[in-house]
Order: C-alpha cells, then sequence, then structure tokens
C-alpha cells in the first residue's frame, strides 16, 4: 500500500493523475494534491506515515518548478 502526493499546478492534471492512481491495481492509502510545491513541502514536514510514499510533480510550475521542489525537499 502506498500515499500518494501530486504536485501540478493544473487542476485537470490533478484530477487526471489522482483517477489513474485510483483504478490502478496498486493498493492505495491517501492521495494528496497540492496546487504548489511550498504547499507540498509544508505539508510533507508535518505529515507522518508508516506507509511509504509516493510524490508526482509537475517539472514545470509558478514560483517553484519541480527541480527547485526536489533541492529543497532533500534539505
Amino acid at each position: 500500500m502506498y500515499n500518494y502526493i501530486i504536485i501540478d499546478d493544473n487542476k485537470i492534471d490533478l484530477l487526471v493523475a489522482t483517477k489513474a492512481i485510483e483504478i490502478s491495481r496498486t493498493p492505495v492509502g491517501v492521495v494528496h494534491q497540492f496546487l504548489g510545491a511550498q504547499q507540498a513541502l509544508d505539508f510533507i514536514q508535518s505529515f507522518k506515515s508508516d506507509i511509504q510514499t509516493i510524490v508526482l510533480i509537475d517539472i514545470q510550475m509558478p514560483v517553484m518548478n519541480g527541480f527547485e521542489f526536489m533541492e529543497a525537499y532533500e534539505q
């Protein structure tokens, strides 16, 4: 079972990714959606779970892109 964090500045892409996860044969814990990378970082710092979490992120976003998110996440 996996938790998912989806980060994308497009609501339709968030919906499509969430639906794809929900219909997959992988057991899903919780799917968290974020329109901005900073919101996701703030959430991740407070998120506690015993289940593995998979992060899916849009590379091209305003304010903080996917590469900048990964750099901040690693720190």
